[in-house]
């Protein structure tokens, strides 16, 4: 199940590989249809452009619906998703399973970048500025990808995707399967951060104080 209070909608998939939207103040029933033709084991709304995303991995496939319940795009996968997560602004869906986190652009679901990751990803989140992507690992650690700038010369009206891991912190074993908590990661992050900022600081002003020889 996914919601959206923007869109006013709730979509929920089923067994049977039917996909639904209700409105979701009043649950009136606006469409149905059956997108990836088995079983839907996940679907993902984006209030910035009203797309639903809808995940199969009895099929292997994904689908994108439009929200007014038109098919748009399907895609088949290799491999079986962990989760999948689309960014704020409606610019990228991003897939992960146990070797890979793969990005796609969201409107067509073309392929983008694809990040290898040393252990499988459990769940992942976007931060709110969609800046950070946060990967839930299995051994119990969370990673988080940084977003770059955008690229003039390749790519003008894009960004440079993930193409460095920013951070790697650990957490105990035994969180490693409950939900991400993003205010959280995301502090510690921003604190990190910060105190390698000031640790180069230090070190500049040390280096700058030394005589010269």
């Amino acid at each position: 199940v996914a919601a959206d209070s923007e869109l006013d909608a709730v979509v929920s998939g089923a067994n049977d590989g039917a996909v639904v939207l209700h409105t979701l103040r009043t649950g009136t029933f606006v469409w149905s249809a059956s997108p990836v033709g088995g079983r839907v084991s996940a679907v993902r709304i984006c209030s910035a452009n009203g797309l639903v995303v809808v995940y199969s991995a009895a099929r292997l496939a994904l689908a994108l619906l439009s929200i007014n319940g038109r098919v748009r795009v399907r895609a088949t996968l290799h491999d079986r998703l962990n989760d999948l997560a689309v960014s704020r602004d409606g610019a990228f869906l991003v897939t992960a399973g146990n070797n890979a986190v793969v990005f796609r652009t969201l409107h067509d679901l073309k392929f983008v970048h694809r990040c290898d990751v040393p252990v499988p990803v459990n769940c992942m989140c976007w931060t709110p500025d969609d800046m950070y992507l946060l990967l839930a690992m299995r051994d119990g650690s969370v990673l988080a990808l940084g977003r770059g700038t955008p690229d003039a010369d390749t790519a003008p009206n894009t960004t440079r995707l993930f193409t460095r891991l920013a951070r790697f912190t650990f957490f105990p074993r035994a969180y490693a399967n409950l939900p991400l908590n993003i205010a959280a990661v995301a502090a510690a992050a921003a604190a990190a951060e910060q105190a390698a900022t000031d640790d180069n600081q230090q070190q500049q002003q040390q280096t700058s104080k030394q005589p010269a020889a």
